[in-house]
């Protein structure tokens, strides 16, 4: 057998001396060790208590309030990625689906030298109308996403840096101003089309156009129709608003993009309420086209700048016999409607100005009003007034309307809860309510319609200026940042 080696030096190291060289080394020793807890903890492995590292450095860690925070702000910046995700989706059907056909059917005819006795100006300014600057929102968010993307790929060699990246694209959010202005007119541009009483030749072929590329689209929409999409781009912003301000709660005050983040999120909340200014002009323009599109017959065209939902109702309209009828009360006539559905005629009267409805942010993705505003088309039922008419068009049937313009209304002592209107072109209607109090509140609002006192209703923020908005310092007509026109891609700016 081999004899036992002798060692002429000691079979351990020997403690190195204190100094620069022996604090890195333990140092080194600690992040290894806390490496390793953390990959165990990751894998699912349960590290015992006497593991190196985890009983007093990671397990610690994990149950503190700096760790929750750390583990939701990373779920806010995934969820910021894939909500862009699926936005910049929605804009491509729109633009691939509806934009770039239709202006080929207008390029096609503006070759044809006007042979056809097509107005190839005017079929511009329709595209125009209907769809805005959505091909401008579509590229500067193609670049947003591609650099959050970047960014979540980029860790953990670089920090993700969302506020960054906002403070960078936020001057060409008023972009997003400019398309709520015009969203107005692209609702009017669809009901006419819907409508399809218009005998200019130029805008009976640019529909004919329209509803055929309509048509084709419908299998890739997969449910989604044109009002969810150009209803999107109007949520959009406030949906910024709501992510960017829980990843700011979320984030450390000395973390590296915490000013960022600040800076960003006013910048946002800019953008934000200038589209919140545009609330009740946006709701009360989706109401009535909800109630143009559910009635049948002879009605006349009620999508009007200056028109506004004031309230709904049953009431008895008293002739030669008493007539059930829904009455419908805006700020410039009141409109009379046969249902057939006569559960309507017990349904309690709906307030433009409810509590509950007064307080409802945005119209949702379908262009109905909803509760929430998100990005993604819910699907669901209307808050309010759309309860009232949601049926099928054939159960509402036009039944005549007073104009309020000159009318004046008085008090009926003999029959009860009674009340009668007279217009000026034609003769004394007399109504009856179902109560005392729904007298008093109907004879209060066509009061108020005939002073026209309602006529404003909040309708005028829809033409709001720029310079007396809160996005003056990021909006002018033609204006980018820096006082230079906006380059059509964001990534032609200057730096």
């Amino acid at each position: 057998t081999r004899p036992p080696r002798k060692l002429s030096a000691p079979d351990h190291p020997t403690r190195p001396s204190a100094g620069p060289a022996h604090e890195h080394t333990v140092q080194h020793k600690s992040a290894v060790v806390i490496q390793r807890a953390f990959r165990d903890h990751r894998c699912g492995r349960r590290p015992t208590a006497s593991a190196p590292g985890f009983a007093h450095v990671v397990y610690p860690y994990l149950k503190s309030r700096e760790s929750a925070k750390a583990r939701h702000r990373v779920k806010v910046q995934r969820e910021i990625v894939s909500s862009e995700r699926v936005y910049v989706l929605h804009l491509r059907f729109l633009v691939r689906l509806f934009v770039e056909p239709l202006e080929a059917h207008v390029e096609r005819a503006s070759r044809s030298s006007g042979k056809d006795g097509l107005d190839v100006k005017l079929l511009h300014t329709y595209v125009q109308k209907l769809f805005s600057n959505v091909n401008t929102l579509l590229g500067y968010n193609q670049v947003l996403l591609e650099d959050m993307t970047m960014a979540i790929y980029a860790w953990p060699r670089s920090c993700v840096r969302f506020g960054q990246i906002f403070v960078k694209m936020v001057p060409f959010f008023k972009e997003y101003a400019l398309y709520v202005k015009n969203y107005a007119n692209a609702i009017d541009m669809l009901m006419r089309i819907r409508s399809r009483k218009d005998t200019e030749k130029s805008f009976r072929n640019f529909a004919l156009w329209f509803l055929q590329e309509e048509a084709n689209a419908k299998p890739h929409l997969h449910g989604l129709d044109i009002n969810d999409l150009l209803i999107m781009p109007v949520q959009r912003v406030p949906r910024y608003v709501m992510l960017l301000q829980d990843l700011y709660k979320n984030t450390n005050e000395d973390h590296v993009d915490y000013d960022n983040l600040r800076t960003a999120l006013e910048q946002v909340r800019n953008v934000a309420t200038f589209i919140n200014k545009q609330q009740h002009f946006l709701e009360n323009l989706n109401r009535v086209c909800q109630i143009q599109e559910t009635i049948s017959g002879d009605v006349p065209t009620l999508v009007e700048p200056h028109r506004v939902f004031v309230r709904e109702g049953a009431i008895t309209r008293l002739s030669y016999k008493p007539k059930k009828r829904v009455l419908i009360l805006f700020n410039d006539m009141m409109l009379f409607v046969k249902s057939s559905d006569k559960s309507q005629y017990d349904a309690p009267a709906v307030d433009a100005r409810d509590s509950k409805q007064a307080t409802t942010p945005l119209p949702n993705a379908r262009g109905r009003i909803s509760t929430n505003s998100t990005d993604s088309p819910s699907g669901g039922g209307s808050s309010g007034g759309g309860a009232q008419h949601q049926g099928s068009s054939n159960t509402r049937r036009f039944d005549g309307l007073i104009k309020l313009s000159g009318a004046r209304i008085e008090d009926i002592v003999e029959i009860n809860n009674a009340f009668r209107v007279f217009p000026t072109d034609g003769d004394a209607v007399t109504l009856v309510c179902s109560s005392i109090e729904e007298k008093a509140l109907w004879m209060k609002d066509i009061t108020n319609c005939i002073a026209g006192e309602l006529s404003a209703f909040d309708s005028h923020q829809s033409r709001t200026d720029a310079h007396t908005s809160p996005l003056a310092s990021l909006t002018g007509d033609a204006l980018g940042p820096l006082g230079v026109a906006a380059p059509s891609n964001p990534r032609l700016r200057s730096t």
